[in-house]
């Protein structure tokens, strides 16, 4: 039996990736980018939990946006947990309302809990016996992160690593980088961290889409006449 699992769930009208993942033996989870806005998508994720009889410990933000956020009240309320974010993702966190008018011109309430502890480059998350490693990932926010999820000793050989990817790296694409807070120079060089220290056989779960790996990413970057070095 794999160390892990996870579980995708699709969110929100912007059609958000929330993630699931946990230990398989100890039921301990994360959620990663909870944006369950509707009480039928909050009731979704309680469900799965309760019939996986999972022990959420973890919530977690790859960025502060309010299509990633909209369930965090919920998960505070329903699970006590505080959402952890890099501290230049707080900024974001508290205009989330104002988010909503610019990208939406319309203002839609979002509440939100009081802030856990910051997260910071090279920290290891422990979810049961497994740990999530952050990234700093910044170009499509200042404060952008990834989380990376290697393999177990015990696990399978062909196991592969998984990267919670937010909204840095899509399949065949990356993040815009005209919001405020965004920067392409950034984006660039996040992008080349990715692909020259990840194996390329990782698993790229993104904040939106489908999923990816390194490899075909680095292969669709290269066909292109982009301007980092892949």
């Amino acid at each position: 039996m794999c160390s892990f699992e996870f579980h995708r769930f699709m969110f929100n009208f912007i059609e958000e990736n929330t993630y699931l993942i946990w230990d398989t033996h100890t039921r301990d989870a994360a959620i990663v980018d909870c944006g369950a806005w509707q009480p039928e998508e909050q009731r979704a994720i309680a469900d799965f939990i309760a019939a996986h009889k999972l022990h959420p410990v973890s919530a977690l933000l790859t960025h502060a946006h309010f299509d990633h956020i909209f369930g965090l009240q919920f998960l505070y309320e329903a699970y006590g947990l505080r959402p952890r974010m890099h501290p230049l993702e707080h900024a974001n966190y508290h205009m989330a309302d104002e988010q909503t008018e610019i990208f939406l011109h319309r203002r839609l309430p979002c509440s939100t809990p009081a802030l856990g502890e910051d997260l910071s480059e090279g920290e290891e998350i422990p979810i049961g016996s497994l740990t999530l490693k952050v990234i700093a990932t910044p170009g499509h926010t200042k404060g952008g992160v990834c989380f990376l999820l290697n393999p177990q000793p015990d696990d399978s050989p062909s196991t592969a690593p998984l990267l919670f990817s937010g909204d840095t790296l899509f399949w065949s694409s990356c993040g815009r980088t005209d919001l405020p807070g965004g920067s392409w120079e950034d984006m660039e060089n996040s992008l080349h961290k990715l692909f020259t220290t990840l194996p390329p056989n990782t698993r790229v779960l993104p904040g939106h889409g489908e999923a990816t790996t390194i490899e075909q990413e680095i292969a669709h970057w290269r066909s292109k006449a982009n301007p980092f070095s892949v």
